[in-house]
This record gives C-alpha cells, sequence and structure tokens, in this order.
C-alpha cells in the first residue's frame, strides 16, 4: 500500500477510537453533542464537467454482417467528456460467447458499489443484425462492471487531471478474437519476456530498424483474459476458461519476488502511485486442456521493472534476506525529461528509486543494457544504506545535512557525509552489477593512501572495493557485498562517512585483516579536518578563492632587427615585397627595364633607333600613277618586307623596333610601359610602411619590442613571464579567481 493511502487509514482508524460515542459506557448517560463523523482523505480533482448528463453516438461494425449498428454511450455530470469521447472512439462490438445463464447471473452483478465515472452503452436495435448476440468490449482503460455498464480505470482519471488539453489518442485494437467466454478450464503455462534496445542511444524501443532483445521478465501481476496469473520457476501459469488465440493479456507491475522461500516486495509507480501496467495481445496455443504462451511486451515499464527484479532478487539470493526496506519501489515519473546538468536523471528517495521519464535513452549512451543494469543498482545501494540507517525522518534531516540533492560527476570535493552516501551506492554497482569506480585525474594515487578519498565519491566507492576484498573468508563478490552491507545493517544511526563505516568495519572484521590495526582502529590514517589546501574555519573548510599567478621577470625589450615573411627592410621599416619585374625604392615599387635600357630612375631610355633608307620611288617604265613597280624593287631587296609611307615603299622595321614617321625605327618599350619617344615611362605601385617585428632567435615579439622568450607553460606580457591558473580558477591579470568554495564539516 502507498505511504500516503496507509496515513489515512491510520488517520481514519484513529479518529474512529477516540470518537465520543464510541468511548462512552453505555450505561452512563449520553450529553448531547455533534461529531463529525471522520472521512477519508483522499487528493481532490478538478475536472471539466458537463451540463446535464452527455451523451455520444457511435457506429460500431457488427463483426458477422459488417453492418454499422448505433451504440449510444450515455455518462452522468460528474464523468469527464474525454472519457466519454475515449470510450465511444476505442469500443469494439463482438459476438458473444457467453452462456444466457452466466451472462445474466453476470447482469445482474452490482459491482463495488462505486458509482463514480461510469458510463453507460446501449445498442440500438438494427434491421439484420441480431444485437441480442453482441457485446461490447471495451479498451484497456475501461473494467465492465455489468453488460454495457463501464467504468473508467483509476490510471485514466488521473491521466486526465494531469492533462487538461488531453485528446482521445490514436489507437490499433488489434484483432478480436474472442468476447466474453465460458467454458472448461485449461492451464496455460508460458514465458513473458520484455523487449528493448541495446544499441548506444537507442532508446527503449529505439529508432526505426534498431534491435531489440527479448529477456524474461516475472513475478509481476499477470492476468490473461482475465484470469490471474502464478509463478514457478520457470514461468507463468494461468487456469481458467480461456480459449485458443488471440487473448488480452494485462502486466501491472507489482508483485513479490521470492529466492530461496525468502520475499521482497516490488512495483513500479507513476507520479500519482499507481502501479504502472501494460496491455498486450498473448496469442494461446491449447492441445486438449493444456496450452502454451509466450507473452512479448515492449515499453520503458517493463525493461524499468526487469532491471529493479534483478537488482531485488540479486539482493535477496547473496543475503538471504528482504533488503532494509522490505523490497523495492521504482517510481518513473511521467513528464520529467532528463537534461544532463540541469535534471537529475536518476535518483533515490529514502526507500524509492525515482527515474525521469526518458531514462531508457539517458542511460543507452555509454553502453546500452549494462549502463541502465548499474544504474538502478547504484540507486537500489542508496535504499539500502538508507533505511539501515534510519527511518525517513532520519533520512530526511541527513538529506539536508549532508545536501545529497545535487548534481554530481564523481570527483568533485564535497561534504563528507555526501561523499559517503554516493561512494557506497558506486561501490554497491561496483561489486554487484561490474561497474568501475572512475579514477580522478585531478586527485591521482589509490583511494587508500590519497588526501582527498573522504571528500570524493568515486575515492570512497574504490576505498569500498578494497575494504570488501579484504574480508578474510569473503572469496566471493557476493560474500564481500553480503558483509559489507551487514555492517551497515547492524549500524543504524551511526555510519555517515567513510570513516564511520571503517571504525564499525573493524569492530566486525579487524582479525587477520590487513585494513584494521585493531578492532577499534582502522589501518588507514584518520582524515585531517579538511581536504588538502583547504582553510579550516571552524565548522566549515574554505578554499582560497583568490591566488597570486606565477610570474617572473624576463629582462628590459630590445627593438626588432628584421622583417616578417614577404617583407623587405628599407632604411629601417619593412615594406610588402614588390612583385616580379618590380624593385622597390622606399614606398614606391618601379617597374624594372628591360636588358639594352638604359634606367633613367623614372624612364628607361631606349637603344639608338636606325634608319631604313631613302625608300623606293616610281621609275620610268612603271605603270603610270601605280607603285607596285617600286613595291616589288623593295621586296626583292628586302626578305623581311616592306611597307608603304606617303609615295615610297620603305623596309620594314626589324623586330621589337616600330617605324618613326618615313625612314627611322626607334625600339619598342616594354608591354605597359608608355613610350614618350626617346625613352620607356616606369609603371610604378606604392606600399604601406611598417615598422620592424623579426626577432633574433630566442626572442619573441610583445608590442613593438623583443623580450627573451618565456619558459614552457608561461606566457610573456612586455618584461614578464606569467604562468597559468590552476584548474577551476579564472585569469583575472596578475591574480586568479574562483567562486568560494566551501565544504561543512562533518
Amino acid at each position: 500500500m502507498p505511504r500516503s493511502l496507509r496515513s489515512v487509514v491510520v488517520v481514519i482508524a484513529l479518529l474512529g477510537a477516540f470518537s465520543p460515542a464510541l468511548a462512552q459506557p453505555p450505561d452512563r448517560p449520553t450529553v448531547p453533542s455533534r461529531v463529525v463523523s471522520p472521512r477519508p482523505i483522499a487528493p481532490r480533482v478538478t475536472l471539466p464537467r458537463p451540463r446535464g448528463q452527455a451523451r455520444l453516438v457511435a457506429k460500431l461494425v457488427d463483426p458477422k454482417t459488417s453492418k454499422e449498428v448505433r451504440v449510444t454511450f450515455a455518462a452522468d455530470r460528474n464523468v469527464d467528456a474525454r472519457a466519454l469521447e475515449l470510450l465511444a472512439a476505442a469500443a469494439t462490438l463482438v459476438e458473444r460467447k457467453m452462456p444466457d445463464k452466466e451472462f445474466d447471473a453476470w447482469r445482474r452483478n452490482v459491482g463495488d458499489g462505486t458509482l463514480a465515472w461510469e458510463i453507460t452503452a446501449t445498442i440500438a436495435p438494427t434491421p439484420g443484425v441480431d444485437t441480442t448476440g453482441l457485446a461490447i468490449r471495451q479498451p484497456p482503460e475501461f473494467e465492465q462492471l455489468r453488460p454495457g455498464v463501464f467504468r473508467a480505470s483509476p490510471e485514466l482519471v488521473a491521466s486526465l487531471a494531469l492533462n487538461r488539453r488531453w485528446k482521445v489518442p490514436p489507437r490499433d485494437l488489434g484483432p478480436v478474437v474472442h468476447a466474453l467466454h465460458s467454458g472448461p478450464p485449461v492451464t496455460i503455462t508460458g514465458i513473458l519476456e520484455c523487449g528493448s534496445s541495446d544499441r548506444p542511444d537507442a532508446g527503449a524501443t529505439g529508432p526505426t530498424g534498431a534491435p531489440v532483445t527479448f529477456r524474461p521478465i516475472r513475478d509481476v501481476t499477470l492476468t490473461i483474459d482475465g484470469v490471474g496469473a502464478t509463478w514457478t520457476a520457470s514461468g507463468f501459469t494461468v487456469t481458467g476458461p480461456i480459449p485458443a488465440g488471440n487473448v488480452l493479456a494485462t502486466i501491472g507491475y507489482r508483485g513479490t519476488a521470492a529466492v530461496g522461500g525468502v520475499g521482497g516486495s516490488m512495483v513500479v509507480v507513476d507520479d500519482i502511485g499507481f502501479p504502472r501496467s501494460d496491455k498486450v495481445d498473448a496469442t494461446i496455443a491449447l492441445s486438449g486442456a493444456a496450452g502454451t504462451a509466450t507473452i512479448r511486451v515492449t515499453s520503458i515499464d517493463c525493461e524499468t521493472w526487469r532491471l529493479g527484479h534483478a537488482a531485488l532478487t540479486d539482493y535477496l539470493t547473496i543475503v538471504g534476506a528482504a533488503p532494509p526496506s522490505g523490497g523495492l519501489a521504482i517510481r518513473r515519473q511521467s513528464a520529467v525529461q532528463s537534461s544532463p546538468g540541469i535534471t537529475p536523471s536518476a535518483y533515490a528517495h529514502y526507500d524509492t528509486i525515482v527515474l525521469p521519464t526518458d531514462w531508457m535513452k539517458s542511460y543507452s549512451v555509454a553502453a546500452g543494457e549494462l549502463s541502465r543494469r548499474q544504474t538502478v543498482f547504484h540507486e537500489f545501494g542508496h535504499t539500502v544504506a538508507h533505511v539501515a540507517d534510519g527511518d525517513f525522518t532520519h533520512w530526511n534531516g541527513d538529506l539536508f545535512r549532508f545536501a545529497y540533492a545535487r548534481m554530481h560527476s564523481g570527483c568533485e570535493t564535497f561534504n563528507r557525509g555526501f561523499a559517503w552516501n554516493e561512494g557506497w551506492a558506486g561501490y554497491w554497482a561496483a561489486e554487484r552489477a561490474g561497474d568501475t569506480p572512475r579514477a580522478c585525474p585531478d586527485k591521482p594515487g589509490a583511494a587508500t593512501t590519497n588526501p582527498w578519498t573522504d571528500w570524493t565519491e568515486n575515492l570512497v566507492a574504490a576505498r569500498l572495493v578494497a575494504l570488501a576484498n579484504a574480508i578474510p573468508g569473503a572469496s566471493t563478490p557476493a560474500l564481500r557485498a553480503t558483509r559489507m552491507q551487514s555492517v551497515l545493517r547492524s549500524s543504524p544511526g551511526m555510519i555517515h562517512t567513510l570513516r564511520e563505516f571503517e571504525q564499525r568495519y573493524c569492530t566486525m572484521f579487524a582479525a587477520g585483516n590487513p585494513q584494521c590495526t585493531n578492532a577499534t582502529t582502522p589501518a588507514r590514517p584518520a582524515p585531517s579536518a579538511c581536504p588538502p589546501g583547504y582553510a579550516d574555519d571552524g565548522l566549515t573548510c574554505r578554499l582560497p578563492n583568490i591566488l597570486a599567478k606565477p610570474s617572473q621577470g624576463r629582462g628590459v625589450g630590445t627593438p626588432p632587427v628584421g622583417c616578417g615573411p614577404g617583407m623587405d627592410l628599407v632604411a629601417g621599416l619593412c615594406y610588402a615585397r614588390c612583385q616580379g619585374g618590380f624593385t622597390g625604392v622606399g614606398p614606391v615599387c618601379w617597374q624594372n627595364c628591360p636588358s639594352g635600357f638604359r634606367d633613367d630612375g623614372a624612364y628607361c631610355a631606349k637603344p639608338a633607333a636606325y634608319g631604313r633608307g631613302g625608300g623606293y620611288a616610281w621609275q620610268f617604265g612603271d605603270a603610270p600613277f601605280n607603285l607596285d613597280g617600286a613595291r616589288d624593287r623593295c621586296n626583292r631587296d628586302n626578305a623581311s618586307g616592306c611597307e608603304q609611307w606617303g609615295l615610297l615603299w620603305y623596309p620594314k622595321c626589324r623586330a621589337n623596333f616600330h617605324a618613326v614617321g618615313c625612314c627611322v625605327c626607334s625600339p619598342d618599350c616594354p608591354a605597359g610601359m608608355p613610350d614618350i619617344g626617346v625613352s620607356c615611362q616606369k609603371q610604378t605601385s606604392t606600399r604601406a610602411p611598417a615598422v620592424p617585428t623579426q626577432c633574433a632567435s630566442g626572442q619573441e615579439y610583445d608590442a613593438g619590442l623583443c623580450y627573451t622568450t618565456c619558459p614552457t607553460g608561461m606566457s610573456g606580457v612586455g618584461p614578464v613571464c606569467w604562468g597559468q591558473c590552476p584548474a577551476g580558477y579564472a585569469d583575472h591579470g596578475a591574480t586568479c579567481y574562483r567562486d568560494p568554495h566551501i565544504v561543512v564539516k562533518v
């Protein structure tokens, strides 16, 4: 029974026991008094209420004739209209197979007297359809008290209360093979399997195509076609009038795990405390009065049950007794998504493991099923320690005293009570689920001698592993875990730090144990009052939050002596190197003169020009008014060809020369150089000056000067080399700063 409901029963019982009417002896005169009858205390749920009676008409299909049959669903004003919509949308007409005598007896059933949240369905007469042989099969969110009278399940009521915008979900009702059934009893045996994806980051069912592994689960509350099952070593057994084919199997995640006659209760609940459940089709194969079935379900809740059941039965097996809480409760929240660093992925609330909605995805990233298993074993270890230490009130005090409810990664420095609480759970997951306490790079060294051990959960876990391995006669992990948990169970209210555990451990296992000097003194020296480097402020330990940054001088700077790559040093300044074919003079790049040209600064003087003769003119004997004869004579004398200028023909200029007027051949200017007659004008481009920045070997440039290069791990600013701030500190120039870190002493 949930704790809240147990409290209600106790309150009601006490009120009744001390009622004045019951406390007076019968022979004593009564005194008129007004006594208010105690009422059960329950959470009030305010839901939308339709005015008057709500009705919905649905058209359902007759399974024999395929004709539509009108069915009216009616509900009183206390029923949420959304429940009415769900029933009307999801109900199915099936052929009734229950004998008339049994059907009439069921019709006279009055249920349990509870009238809340009831919906009545009426099948209308339909031509061509024998409606007397029809029954209505309800969806899983409802139960049918008697023919045509349905009641919403507590889970549906809670769901509607939590979500006012809830809509009728689309659903695949699956094949309906039979309805209300009566017949000779048969015995069905089989196994129930839970499917989950083991691929990293795949979640419970995984993305499309993700592989799903099915593993057996047991000890749940299992009903097949309304008949409850029992559990044996090989699986479930159910006996009742169950037909062959597909029937409805309901899996309630509440039950008792038993090993060797020792049992422990287990339940997986939602936020309100209702046990979670799944409904699936089970295929029954009958042979006479016996049958078999393998039922498979794929859900987050079945995997949660499987892993929790593994942790609980492991404890029952190795210890031979129920855990301190009597079993294991797991609450999987309905609308809390895991956000690393923002919301906790999993935690233990005294005797209950609390998981977020999507916990399957949170713990599939690194190692799939193994990661999930180790998480559940870790949190189960918390519940063992919490309840062994004391009652809920005691634990609640520890919760605030040691600040259990905080994000953590395993290597941070915190109070010894917190480190012990998490370290014990880490040890249990290591011993029973194959986890390994992670090393802390900033706190190297074995946990037995490490000065940080008592304040660091991963080191506490590693230290507990060493203690377990040293117990004389505990040669197996099962024996080691049994001995270790016995220290807790025999020491209620006494263990809140690693040192306190070591002392109780040596009281029980000192003989022949190298971890104990004697029955009262652990071999490991007692921890100091504060972690290394922390200042002792009396009730707290404080890590200094402002440190001087390491520094050293490196001499006076000197001017740079060179320019960087691609630069030319000219008259003490650095200029970008000129492009090919140009020469730099200060801020100007001047084009180079071609070979044979004289460099006159801004111009290139041409080589000497030459004449090309007097030309070839018209002669007597040539055709009148025609210079063809002159052209022919010129071409005959000059193999390079001729060209006409005025009334004369002249030999063409040599290569790289051009004609100037009739008779002179002048050298050509290079491409891009303007020709000004006797010279070619150079092309130019400008370049900006810069100060030299190149330092000599063994020096580095900083703010216009060269300084000796700083040692490795230091960086230079002017004449000073500065070191690095320690991890966790921010660089504030000459100092290193971090937020003040205060650890409460225990």
